[in-house]
This record gives structure tokens, C-alpha cells and sequence, in this order.
């Protein structure tokens, strides 16, 4: 892990995924935006007829040393994505 990483990120999910995906920012005059693109063969799901999928990002701020989420997480439930 890298120096820069705090270590309770291995809580959010498995840091071993190294995954080749594109992605593109964006600055603009009130924030910024990216798109991803992650090919679906990369991700990892059970072998089920039926599945519920859900998504959450991460980004930490090594300026401010802050963790923000684009999803609100709640403790009171298991999983990342919740």
C-alpha cells in the first residue's frame, strides 16, 4: 500500500484490484467532474440469475487528509455499498 494511503482503507473494499480502465477529467469554474470507463470483464459479481448491483466511490484527499464518499454509508448496515 502506499504511503500516502491510510490504512483504514483495506475497510472499503479490496485493494488488491488493479484493473486497466480509461478515465477523463474535467475542471470547471465550481468543481470538476470525471468519467470512467471499466470494462465489464474486470469486475468481479457472483454467478447468479438474479443479482443486486450498487456502486460507491471513494476519494481521499491527501491536501485536507479527508475521506468523502459519493454515497453516504451507514454504519448500522453491512457492506461498503449498502
Amino acid at each position: 500500500m502506499s504511503p500516502n494511503v491510510p490504512n483504514d482503507f483495506t475497510q472499503y473494499g479490496d485493494l488488491s484490484w488493479d484493473a486497466v480502465w480509461d478515465s477523463k477529467v474535467a475542471f470547471h469554474p465550481d468543481g470538476w467532474s470525471v468519467e470512467i470507463k471499466i470494462p465489464y470483464f474486470t469486475l468481479r459479481f457472483p454467478k447468479e440469475a438474479i443479482q443486486d448491483w450498487g456502486i460507491n466511490f471513494l476519494l481521499f484527499s491527501r491536501r485536507n487528509n479527508e475521506l468523502s464518499f459519493w454515497n453516504p454509508i451507514n454504519p448500522n448496515e453491512n457492506g461498503f455499498v449498502n
